[in-house]
């Protein structure tokens, strides 16, 4: 499947990256360039090292210039050690929680800044925790669902998020992301893969964040409001920004 995947960065043509989670870690690999031309994308997906956890994107660009800062996926660990790894599918037209981390981070995306901003939000719980400095999976998955709610108002946010240990996925556009379950299986993709039979991907539900571990959906949390529709002018003067960057 991760061929196929990998072939439709014809359309999105902007970068490509990798995370293979093992023994705590996250080992990423990514590349600014379009995986359909990348030998190392082609080697990389046929000999991809076995995992129970992987999360894979290409890259279509609406902020940022083409360079390595800028691809997907990021990561980033929290004060606990825990190691987050984010990919992002969308565009963050504007976010008052967001916009102090223009000058911190170390590219231009609105992706990163997302993680940056989740990473600042799970380490003041952590700061209250009293588990040893660790928080349990209730108090992440907790975390993780307020800042999606905070930040998807008018933002397009299909995003996967990974600990190592869960898979955190949610879209509020509809029709771009699905999800297949099978013999302990979970993959999440922007479009069904044909590595498995049709019939077996439906629509990942909008609006909600869905929560994977092992194989298994562990959590489905509870709906919020904010679908994103497509504006065609403000979008269009986005791709005019960055052309002119």
């Amino acid at each position: 499947m991760l061929k196929e995947f990998f072939s439709h960065g014809k359309d999105n043509p902007h970068g490509w990256g990798a995370a293979v989670f093992g023994e705590g870690r996250a080992e990423i690999v990514k590349e600014p360039l379009s995986a359909a031309a990348s030998r190392k994308a082609e080697n990389f997906a046929e000999n991809v090292p076995a995992a129970d956890l992987f999360m894979a994107h290409i890259r279509l660009a609406t902020k940022g210039q083409i360079t390595m800062d800028n691809t997907h996926p990021f990561v980033m660990k929290d004060d606990s050690g825990c190691e987050w790894v984010l990919s992002h599918n969308g565009t963050i037209f504007g976010s008052d929680a967001l916009s102090g981390y223009v000058h911190r981070q170390a590219g231009e995306t609105d992706s990163e800044r997302i993680l940056m901003y989740l990473i600042d939000r799970l380490d003041r719980v952590t700061a209250k925790a009293k588990t040893a400095n660790r928080l349990t999976a209730d108090e992440k998955i907790s975390v993780i669902e307020e800042v999606i709610k905070e930040i998807t108002p008018d933002n397009k946010v299909n995003i996967l998020i990974s600990d190592g240990t869960s898979l955190y996925a949610h879209t509020n556009y509809r029709g771009s992301m699905n999800v297949m379950e099978i013999s302990g299986l979970a993959a999440v993709s922007s479009k069904p893969l044909s590595g498995a039979p049709a019939e077996n991907w439906e629509e990942l539900p909008l609006n909600t964040l869905m929560v994977y571990e092992k194989g298994r959906l562990i959590y489905r949390g509870i709906p919020h409001g904010n679908e994103y529709f497509e504006d065609e002018e403000r979008t269009r003067a986005l791709f005019l920004d960055y052309a002119n960057m």
